[in-house]
């Protein structure tokens, strides 16, 4: 054995650990995602949210596939990497899933913040959605095509056991180790991602300041409950006995829209100028009116209705017939 390969083997044992964790991570991870594939795709309604957790799934299955089988090649091989190709294609995965990832949260965030913060305006529709992740994909893929050129195998000296050896690594490329391409574009994948992230976080933050706000409204509002007057309801009123209760209820809205029910001395307020007459036909245009009317019982438990009033009409019958037959 080399000393190359004896390093190597050092640095697998001092990773063994991080390798099976990741290993783990990707079987669990792929049997998950399938799942959410599954629900999403049989199991639930058409809707932009739907199609960009699909995406989102989708390139997620692409790194369990690619990305992290490719990173576990890399700490096995890490001194004596084999295949220069294979290099290239773990790399471009690698950027290629970070980006549409970071593009595809970005864009589930600014659908959220339509959707909350600006009800009433423009949204993303179903079918635009579908074209909004194809143009992710497209956009991921130009931006991970230049580490397929930039990146690859190459050689150096290392010094293992007071020995110079030659190991080679998956990093930059041969061609391009010396040159400065590989550092400006890893800087401009860093920006892009970067900047994918903090409007993400700045969009979800406005989502939860309009959210804190209609609860802070809803409190107010079942703070300030409407007052109602309950009077006692006469005869005429109803077709129940005196003992009913009426409920009336008044509504005028103010300046500061709470509803007032009192006049400017503090008492219920009453416009009509007979509380005691009310009847079906009378309308009032200034205000907003209803009236809950609650039978009360009577003496035996029975409603006062069954009980007849001395005016009632069965009983003038009943007199008038007496009298003509006397």
């Amino acid at each position: 054995m080399s000393l190359a390969e004896q390093l190597n083997e050092e640095f697998q044992n001092a990773v063994l650990p991080v390798t099976v964790f990741v290993g783990f991570e990707a079987v669990l991870g792929f049997f998950g995602i399938l799942l959410v594939l599954y629900v999403f795709s049989f199991h639930y309604h058409v809707c932009n949210f739907r199609y960009f957790v699909m995406r989102l799934a989708i390139i997620d299955v692409t790194s369990s596939l690619t990305t992290i089988p490719g990173e576990i090649v890399t700490q096995l091989y890490w001194y004596v990497y084999p295949q220069r190709e294979l290099c290239k294609i773990k790399s471009f995965f690698n950027v290629f899933t970070v980006s549409a990832e970071a593009m595809c949260l970005l864009t589930i965030a600014f659908d959220r913040y339509r959707k909350i913060c600006k009800p009433l305006g423009w949204q993303i529709k179903p079918r635009t959605a579908v074209y909004v992740c194809a143009a992710i994909f497209a956009v991921a893929v130009i931006l991970s095509f230049p580490v397929a050129i930039l990146w690859g195998t190459h050689s150096h000296l290392k010094v293992y056991k007071g020995v110079l050896i030659n190991v080679t690594v998956c990093e930059k490329d041969e061609h391009f180790e010396n040159t400065k391409y590989p550092l400006i574009y890893s800087l401009t994948v860093e920006v892009i991602v970067s900047i994918s992230l903090l409007l993400m976080l700045i969009l979800y933050v406005l989502v939860a300041r309009k959210l804190l706000k209609e609860k802070q409204k809803r409190k107010k509002a079942y703070a300030n409950p409407p007052i109602v007057v309950v009077t006692p309801a006469t005869a005429s009123q109803t077709d129940f006995s005196c003992n009913a209760i009426t409920v009336n209820s008044h509504t005028e809205f103010s300046d500061t829209g709470i509803s007032s029910f009192l006049d400017m001395n503090g008492q219920p307020r009453n416009d009509r100028k007979n509380p005691n007459v009310t009847s079906d036909d009378e309308t009032d245009s200034q205000e907003l009116g209803t009236t809950l009317q609650i039978p009360t019982q009577g003496k035996h438990g029975l409603p006062s209705t069954a009980r007849q009033s001395p005016n009632s009409p069965r009983q003038s019958r009943q007199k008038n017939e007496h009298f003509f037959q006397s």
